[in-house]
């Protein structure tokens, strides 16, 4: 799947811990994460970032592109995909 090999590219970057995409309600499509977060994990994941993107929308009344979220111990960057995330 092309997904799937897109998420091993990702994790071959320097400092890249892991990656999934997500559908518009948040269910896991792909996760390079599995292993270390449950699945249930994940989904909630998945539905808060495609709220927050969905009320970015409505609150911005234009699309949202990327969410880039800084942490002391790293960094989480959510892309919008449209329908999902």
């Amino acid at each position: 799947m092309i997904v799937d090999e897109l998420l091993r590219d990702l994790g071959g970057i320097v400092g890249v811990q892991g990656a999934c995409v997500f559908d518009s309600d948040g269910k896991v499509l792909a996760s390079s994460l599995q292993a270390q977060l449950s699945s249930g994990s994940l989904e909630i994941v998945g539905r808060t970032f495609s709220r927050t993107l969905e009320a970015l929308k409505v609150a911005r009344r234009r699309k949202v592109q990327d969410i880039d979220l800084l942490y002391e111990s790293g960094r989480l960057v959510v892309k919008n995909l449209g329908d999902g995330c």
